[in-house]
C-alpha cells in the first residue's frame, strides 16, 4: 500500500493508505447487503440486478492519466442522491453504525445505505425492461 494525503469533503486533509479494490468482489457484496435489506424492508426478494454505487471511493488514474472529471462528475451525482434521501425517513436501530433511506413505488426502488455515519452506497432495483 502507498501513504496518500486525501481532503475530505469538508476540506480537511488526512493521511490514508492508497489500495487497489477489487471492484467485482465489492460490488458483489455490497448488492447482497442491499438484497438482504430488500428482503427484510419488502417482505420478498430481489432476483433481477442491482446497480450500486459507494459515495467514498475515489477513483485514480494510471501514472499519468487524468480522471479529475469523472471523480467530478460522480461527486456532483453523490450530492443530488444525497439531498434527494435527506427528508426521507430513516431505518435501522443503531444508526451511528447504520442504517437506510428507500424512495420509489412499485418494482422501480433505490435505497441509500448508510454505514458508519457517511460512508454511503446508493442500490437501484430496476426490473429488466
Amino acid at each position: 500500500m502507498t501513504r496518500v494525503r486525501v481532503v475530505d469533503r469538508t476540506g480537511q486533509e488526512h493521511e490514508a493508505d492508497l489500495a487497489r479494490l477489487d471492484k467485482v468482489r465489492f460490488e458483489r457484496i455490497m448488492q447482497s447487503i442491499a438484497r438482504a435489506i430488500y428482503c427484510m424492508h419488502f417482505g420478498r426478494k430481489w432476483l433481477d440486478p442491482i446497480g450500486v454505487l459507494a459515495d467514498f471511493i475515489e477513483y485514480s488514474a494510471k501514472p499519468g492519466g487524468s480522471i479529475t472529471a469523472l471523480n467530478h462528475a460522480r461527486q456532483v451525482f453523490e450530492q443530488r442522491v444525497a439531498q434527494h434521501f435527506e427528508k426521507k425517513p430513516a431505518f435501522g436501530e443503531n444508526p451511528e453504525v447504520f442504517y437506510y433511506k428507500v424512495d420509489g413505488s412499485g418494482e422501480r426502488q433505490t435505497m441509500r445505505l448508510v454505514f458508519y455515519e457517511g460512508c454511503a452506497v446508493t442500490a437501484a432495483f430496476d426490473p429488466p425492461a
